[in-house]
């Protein structure tokens, strides 16, 4: 998305260094938790659901 003035070694270096597959685990994570914490009850409701990328929704519980 356009030239920020890194090189392309700069951003492997930035990817080996830093963007391990546990760092993507919890920021994946840390999306998801703001996502719920986001909700609004009164429309979704006090339910914990979820919505898969084809829009079919499910239940979720909370130990799974």
């Amino acid at each position: 998305m356009g030239n920020q003035g890194l090189s392309y070694r700069e951003l492997l270096y930035v990817r080996r260094r830093f963007m391990t597959p546990e760092a993507v685990r919890q920021r994946i994570a840390a999306v998801v938790t703001r996502l719920f914490e986001a909700r609004l009850p009164q429309l979704w409701g006090e339910d914990i659901t979820a919505c898969a990328s084809d829009s079919r929704h499910f239940r979720a519980w909370d130990q799974n």
